[in-house]
């Protein structure tokens, strides 16, 4: 396999010889439709060397902040390795977030340069006019954008000498996902990335004969480091699905042939989510011999390690995934329950934990030594130590090595309460270590929520517990005048199959069983029933500063909406066949939330991007139509 030397002085031009020398082997698959298209090594290589030529004929020089603001692609991979290649920091933003908050973002850190599609540049013109910034498009320039440059155009007509880089100087400008309030931006160096990315190579994971599915939007740091960096320079190809729907994502990992995956919990819990609906469809016969099969090869695994589960349930591989071995999990923690159920089916699962400041990941789980449970143990160069454990060993994570960043951008309050006075980043995560050095995550410490009787709960585990119920879809604990209380989203398909005609009465008996499990202080005093998805990050965490005000709109009724009548026009479309059985099917499957043509899917009926994943497998195996996101959104 043909390897850059990946260490401390290792940088993104490193990353690009190691590619120019694969030539024709593929790097990328993207889809159309059925329509696959494969971008080589060499190829990548060549535009990203002659693009970063083309910004330094530019004036791009070393240290300048360069933004990039699309969603994945071949053009977005070619922008982020020329930027890196020629020293430039880039800034990657969020597809999803608007043109307003995108132009708040680049002016905070003095962006000069964008790289964007014709959607985003033609929206920014009329919300912040920047007159400083270059724009250049990632995709076709098309009309409204004949006054931008598309990126094509700065190509160099052959690559040119390249700075010499210092790999302890910057190459991203990373801002925080704000769970917990207003993000905070930082950066981190190319030898802050190697120290990740060199130990997953030198793991051999994966290799040229891999394939990588990414699924996961690239201006995060653990896609860009776990899933693009680590997959390159292991001489992997990425591929990407042509949406982040179920039928898109399972298209891609049969056409695609796909190996490995990267991806996080709510992703792997949708898919697990989408199998255990089929075993159930399967009759009940069926159903017993396949909870029977999934027991026999769990307890071959605990006896021997022998992971059974690929030969015991290889009709259902071929069917959902032939090819696929390895399931990359990161960004937030799986629950055991379900990282052993995908044992069980025969993927093998490996987990880790890190958060952007440190690069994505700082401890991983390997094959051989693996704790199902737990986030495995730190990366060589890292260190994890616990501070201030309680009787039972859980304190606040702290970590040191060389992936650490160094310091928030012009924040002195944030810096002086993230390091230790003898230099250990306080991760304001909480958790213990086992006797082997295994990390075992149990939530935030600015998550902790003291009660009146000053009773410590920590969220993750009460929502774990109540969230078990089939019947509960989503559930997030906050804390209102010292009681400890819930917002909770039903899951109504789950009701209406068993029977129940009342989702109110369903929420209560499902959250009354549950808390007899829990100790008195961390049963809840009160909750309410939302149809609103409750707000996350776009790796799955909750947002919660915002969960305390769709908690006083849910109780006071706010959330709830009624059904418009329907219009003549409205009625004869729905009797047309297939829009009748759609909307049929909508009826029956939310019977409990008024349906017109008014409805908002996310806000009435509680369809969140990851749920499509599910829903949309369902939809596409009930009435043969698939979704493409325009249609979603």
């Amino acid at each position: 396999m043909i390897e850059s030397k990946i260490n401390q002085d290792w940088t993104v031009q490193n990353l690009l010889e190691a590619m120019a020398a694969r030539g024709a082997a593929p790097a990328v698959t993207t889809f159309e439709g059925d329509a696959a298209t494969n971008t080589s090594y060499g190829d990548l290589a060549d535009h990203a060397c002659r693009l970063a030529s083309g910004m330094i004929e530019a004036g791009i020089e070393p240290g300048a902040v360069l933004g990039l603001y699309g969603p994945n692609s071949v053009a977005w991979l070619v922008v982020r390795l020329a930027a890196g290649a020629a020293g430039a920091v880039t800034v990657a933003l969020d597809d999803l977030i608007g043109e307003a908050e995108a132009a708040a973002l680049l002016s905070d850190c003095d962006c000069r340069w964008l790289f964007t599609t014709r959607a985003h540049a033609q929206a920014l013109a009329t919300v912040a006019p920047a007159p400083g910034v270059e724009i250049l498009i990632l995709d076709d320039a098309g009309e409204g954008c004949r006054r931008q440059r598309g990126w094509r155009e700065m190509l160099a007509e052959t690559p040119g000498a390249l700075p010499a880089l210092d790999a302890a100087a910057p190459t991203a400008l990373v801002f925080t996902s704000g769970t917990t309030g207003a993000p905070k931006s930082f950066s981190l160096s190319h030898t802050n990335l190697a120290a990740n990315v060199g130990p997953l190579v030198a793991e051999r994971l994966i290799g040229p004969h891999d394939r990588v599915l990414l699924p996961l939007p690239l201006h995060h740091v653990y896609p860009l480091v776990v899933g693009m960096l680590t997959t390159l320079a292991s001489g992997a190809a990425l591929v990407f699905p042509e949406a982040v729907t179920g039928p898109r994502i399972v298209h891609a990992l049969r056409a695609g042939e796909v190996t490995a995956m990267v991806g996080v919990p709510r992703l792997y819990t949708a898919l697990l989510a989408n199998l255990e609906d089929r075993v159930r469809s399967a009759g009940r016969l069926a159903a017993m011999a396949i909870r029977g099969a999934r027991a026999f090869t769990a307890g071959l695994r605990r006896a021997t390690g022998f992971n059974a589960g690929r030969w015991v349930f290889r009709p259902l591989h071929r069917q959902f995934a032939p090819a696929l071995r390895l399931m990359a999990c990161g960004g937030a923690h799986l629950d055991t329950a379900s990282a052993q159920a995908l044992e069980q089916f025969g993927w093998r699962v490996l987990a880790g934990y890190g958060l952007a400041e440190t690069a994505s990941m700082f401890t991983a789980n390997f094959p051989g030594r693996q704790r199902i449970g737990s986030e495995g143990r730190a990366l060589p160069g890292g260190e994890v130590r616990i501070a201030a454990p309680d009787r039972d060993g859980v304190g606040e994570i702290e970590l040191r090595g060389v992936s650490v960043f160094s310091a928030y951008q012009n924040n002195p309050a944030a810096n002086a309460t993230a390091f230790t006075d003898d230099g250990w980043f306080r991760t304001g995560d909480l958790g213990w270590l086992d006797d082997d050095g295994y990390l075992f995550v149990t939530g935030r410490s600015k998550e902790v929520i003291v009660l009146g009787g000053g009773k410590n709960v920590y969220p993750e585990e009460v929502e774990q517990a109540y969230g078990a119920s089939p019947v509960v879809e989503e559930i997030a604990v906050l804390e209102q005048a010292g009681q400890l209380v819930a917002l909770v989203r039903p899951n109504l398909a789950a009701i209406q199959a068993a029977g129940i005609l009342s989702v109110a009465e369903a929420a209560r008996v499902a959250l009354a069983d549950a808390g007899q499990a829990l100790p008195s202080y961390e049963r809840l005093a009160g909750y309410a029933l939302t149809n609103e998805s409750l707000p996350r990050t776009r790796l799955g965490k909750y947002r919660r500063f915002l969960l305390p005000e769709i908690y006083q709109r849910a109780i006071s009724g706010a959330a709830a909406a009624e059904a418009e009548p329907l219009s003549a026009e409205d009625q004869r479309l729905i009797e047309a066949p297939v829009v009748g059985e759609v909307w049929a099917w909508l009826n029956t499957r939310y019977p409990d939330r008024p349906i017109s043509p008014a409805t908002s899917l996310q806000l009435d009926l509680g369809i969140d991007s990851l749920e499509w994943l599910r829903l949309s497998l369902e939809f596409a195996e009930r009435f043969g139509i698939e979704l493409d996101e325009a249609d979603i959104a």
